[in-house]
């Protein structure tokens, strides 16, 4: 799959790790390791997946090839996600 960017904007690191971030375990992974891409490897139905992401500090965005938005709750039918440019 091609990589997914999303905008972290202006969230600090801190509060990215924090442990009330809107990140799960597997984005704050990449964020405490930044430049270090993260794997993580699923099986279902005798396929493996491969899960990536990486935190790019300088442009505060995570390079990723899972669809799944950690902004799940806030979009709103006929927006743009800020963080992930989608449009519902």
């Amino acid at each position: 799959m091609p990589d997914m960017e999303l905008k972290l904007g202006k969230r600090t690191k801190r509060d990215l790790l924090s442990k009330y971030s809107i990140l799960g375990y597997f984005y704050k992974r990449a964020v405490a390791n930044p430049g270090v891409t993260q794997f993580e490897y699923t099986e279902e139905n005798g396929y493996e997946y491969e899960r990536r992401a990486t935190y790019l500090k300088a442009t505060k965005t995570i390079l990723t090839n899972d669809l799944a938005c950690p902004v799940a709750h806030g979009h709103h039918i006929g927006s743009t996600c800020s963080m992930c440019g989608l449009k519902d």
